[in-house]
Formats: C-alpha cells, sequence, structure tokens
C-alpha cells in the first residue's frame, strides 16, 4: 500500500534499515498506522506517518514530534510508551510505539453496547492514574474520548487501558504561543469543554475532567450527553443546556453515578471536580476492586487523596465521621447504639414533671431522727427502746431561786445544730423520745418515772 505522500507502506517494505511492515493498521486524516517488526529487537512496533499534506506544515510536524516527546516523559503504565521518533529522507516524520493487542472503548461499546457501572469504573481508575502523572506535569491531553483509550490484552491475560495520541496536547509550562494559537480549532466536538469552545488556550487540567464525564456518560449508556444535528447546535448545547439525564436512560444505575457524571459535567470549571484525584476517590467507591493501589499512585503526583465528594445515601450521613479504607460504603459506627421508641420518652418526660411537682406541692419534712434530736440535745438521757412517755403534767410555780428555768428544747423546724441543751436538775429528769434496738437486743428496761415535784414548806415566822 502506498501512502499519500507517495511512500510505499506494502508488506515487507523496510524502513530505516530495521522496521520491516507487516501490515496497515488504519488511517485517519492526520495520517496512517502501520504494525512492523523492529529487526534487531524481534519485537513487533506500531509506526505513525504523517500524511503528506499534513508533513508539509510546519507546526503540524512540530506537534507530531511534540506528541512524542509529551509521550515519553510520562512513565504510567496506562500511556502507550514511545519508542522512537525521526524522519525519512524525505523529510517525512514517523512516531515508533509499542504494539497493543486489542481494541479501544469506542470500538467496545459500538460492538457491546453500555459497559458494565463496574466495569467503567475499574477502566476510569487506570485512565486516572495516567492523567494524574500527566497533570502533575502541566501537560492537558485534551482529546479524551473512549476511541483514545485503548484496552491492551496483556501477555498474563489481563488488561490495562492505556492513553493514545498526545498529539493535540497542552503544555501549561512554557507552551509557545504559535502552538497554543494552531490548536485552538483542534479536538473532538462531541467531547470539548464549554471553555475549550470558547478559547483552547485557557484550557487546564479541569477541560480533561470534562471529556472524562462525557466518555462514562457514553460508555455507561451508549448515547451521549449532548446530542445534536450540527455543530452549532451542539455547541450551543455544550455551553448553555444541561446534559440528558444518566438514569433517565440508565434507571439502574445508582444516584452516585449520577452525581459523579453530572460534576464532571458542570458548566463552569470551578463546580466540577478539582484534580482527577478527587474523581478517582469517588469512582474507588464505585469500583467492586481493591482500589488502594490506584489511589496511591495517583496520590504520588497530586498529594493525598481527599475525602469523598458526592454526597453519600442519608443513612450513611448519620454515621460517625471514621473512614476506614478509601471509601464512605466502609464506614462503621464502632459502638452502634439503639434508639427507644417516641412514645418511651414521652413518657419519661411526663414522669419527670410529676416528680417536681410532688416535690413543690409535699407537706413538711418529719422531724429529725428520735436519736438524732436526742444526743443534740441531752446527751446523758438514757435510751429507751419503747416509745416516749407521755408529758407530765407541768409543775406548779416554784420561786426562782430554788427551781432555775431550762432552756426551752428545739423545735421540730429548726435545726439540730443550732439546738440548746436543756439543764437537768436533781428535781427534774428530762424524758428521751424513744430509740429503737435490734430485735436481738436484751429487752429494753422500763421506762422511768419522772421525780415528783415537792412543793417547800412554810417559811417560818421571822425569817422573812
Amino acid at each position: 500500500m502506498a501512502a499519500s505522500n507517495g511512500m510505499n507502506l506494502s508488506e515487507g517494505t523496510i524502513i530505516a534499515d530495521k522496521y520491516r511492515i507487516e501490515r496497515v493498521l488504519g488511517q485517519g486524516g492526520m495520517g496512517i498506522v502501520v504494525v512492523a517488526m523492529h529487526l534487531h529487537l524481534e519485537e513487533r512496533v506500531a509506526i505513525k506517518f504523517l500524511h503528506s499534506e499534513v508533513a508539509d506544515n510546519g507546526e503540524a510536524v512540530a506537534r507530531f514530534i511534540r506528541e512524542a516527546q509529551i509521550a515519553a516523559k510520562i512513565k504510567s503504565a496506562h500511556v502507550a510508551r514511545v519508542i522512537d521518533v525521526a524522519m525519512l529522507p524525505d523529510r517525512t516524520p514517523y512516531l515508533v510505539m509499542e504494539y497493543l493487542v486489542g481494541g479501544d472503548l469506542g470500538q467496545r461499546v459500538q460492538k457491546r453496547g453500555p459497559l458494565e457501572s463496574a466495569e467503567v469504573a475499574a477502566f476510569m481508575l487506570e485512565v486516572c492514574e495516567a492523567l494524574a502523572e500527566a497533570h502533575a506535569l502541566g501537560i492537558v491531553h485534551r482529546d479524551i474520548k473512549p476511541a483514545n483509550l485503548f484496552v491492551a490484552e496483556l501477555a498474563d491475560g489481563t488488561q490495562c487501558v492505556k492513553i493514545l495520541d498526545f498529539g493535540i496536547s497542552k503544555i501549561s509550562k512554557g507552551a509557545s504561543s504559535g502552538m497554543t494559537r494552531t490548536t485552538a480549532v483542534m479536538g473532538s466536538p462531541n467531547y470539548m469543554s464549554p471553555e475549550q469552545l470558547k478559547s483552547a488556550r485557557d484550557v487546564d487540567a479541569r477541560t480533561d475532567i470534562w471529556a472524562l464525564g462525557v466518555t462514562m456518560f457514553e460508555m455507561l449508556t451508549g448515547r451521549l450527553p449532548f446530542e445534536a444535528e450540527d455543530m452549532p447546535q451542539l455547541c450551543t448545547m455544550i455551553l448553555y443546556s444541561e446534559p440528558q439525564g444518566l438514569r433517565d436512560l440508565r434507571p439502574a444505575l445508582t444516584p452516585e453515578w449520577q452525581a459523579v457524571t453530572s460534576r464532571c459535567l458542570a458548566k463552569e470549571r470551578d463546580q466540577r471536580y478539582a484534580n482527577v484525584a478527587e474523581l478517582a476517590h469517588d469512582l474507588a467507591a464505585l469500583s467492586p476492586v481493591d482500589s488502594r493501589r490506584s489511589l496511591e499512585r495517583i496520590a504520588r503526583f497530586l498529594g493525598p487523596v481527599p475525602s469523598r465528594q458526592f454526597a453519600p445515601p442519608p443513612s450513611v450521613q448519620q454515621m460517625p465521621a471514621q473512614v476506614t479504607g478509601a471509601t464512605w460504603g466502609k464506614t462503621q459506627d464502632p459502638a452502634p447504639r439503639s434508639k427507644g421508641p417516641l412514645w418511651a420518652v414521652a413518657g419519661a418526660a411526663v414522669v419527670a414533671v410529676a416528680i417536681g411537682v410532688w416535690i413543690l406541692v409535699r407537706p413538711e419534712a418529719p422531724p429529725p431522727a428520735p436519736e438524732a434530736q436526742a444526743s443534740a440535745t441531752i446527751a446523758s438521757a438514757a435510751p429507751l427502746s419503747t416509745p416516749a412517755a407521755p408529758t407530765p403534767a407541768p409543775p406548779p410555780a416554784v420561786a426562782p431561786e430554788l427551781v432555775p428555768t431550762a432552756a426551752p428544747v428545739a423545735t421540730e423546724t429548726a435545726p439540730v445544730a443550732s439546738a440548746q441543751p436543756v439543764a437537768a436538775t436533781p428535781k427534774v429528769r428530762a424524758q428521751a423520745p424513744a430509740r429503737p434496738k435490734p430485735a436481738a437486743a436484751a429487752p429494753a428496761p422500763q421506762p422511768v418515772a419522772p421525780a415528783p415535784v415537792r412543793r417547800p414548806a412554810a417559811l417560818p415566822d421571822g425569817l422573812d
């Protein structure tokens, strides 16, 4: 097969004395890709050539060479490895890359229809790994789409997503103005962010996050979030219209998937994920496989993975902020507490109110214990086991100088500490209240009768 620039690309043709062409893989508007055998390494490689009309454009050639340089800087296993870049004698540039077996995600969706959500989450985590390293280097891909995400089949039978085509990437650190102006019209409109449609020179890493949102939407539903009949209508929808509802097209998807894609497709960049680390954290919560290694790799380039971004279900919102692992779904309450029914709480409140009212209206407290009052008033009184004897009748009035007046006994309303002891006389023995004794104690003595009060005899005449 002959290329558009007249170069022979048929089977058996040897390029640069070391690459023998085996077959053509495909071609597009920019160039053609063939499979070749490296004669010295005995290893298959993929070689990409530019078409002649593109190769005559100096800026297009510079962009082609820069693609090789950018891809070579990114060491991630999820970026197609660049082996060599050079020019043919006629100044046609070519790029030698690792040969990949498999197919891109665009082809997979066309053949199988919408993919399983778990598969999409796993694929996107690998893409986030590659973009984390690229963004850390100041490289914005600007053309993320299913056709540029190749699912390679490895020698051990596993699959690995690899990003292709860094040809229109923007290097935010030291990019020339001429290159930015040329690439302003480059890209795939269906996956371009609103700011990329307005001005390609002002994009940053968040434009790749928008494209990831469109890619996830397409893989989950088989449809694009913005579908139009022509380019002006498409641009208007991307700039001003809301995307189609993800769960309207596929109701079986969880609300978390809706939250992730909606945040990626926010019109304002500040409302999207700030970086792919945030996006990867939420994707890890939706992936059934252990994603800690992916999150660790991303954190090496963009810093520690932040906390979860989308709102978890209400049942999870009530849990304590103790996160084990990388996902909100693993958050657990270490000590679950049961809550009683509402009627129990109301009943407790009623009881508390009733106790308060009883305290306010209750009768006066009873007098202090008999033994406490006796010990505070008459230290020498003998204990009694029977109830106190009736109070004897007051004695007749006597002369003050013969019978001293006793101090009043403290009443029941007076504090015990302020009670005054009663002075005892030989003529009067004070009675103490009864003090109960244990049943096993000896029989209590009989009550002691009060001593009679003797009336003094009349004074003899002459002594007054």
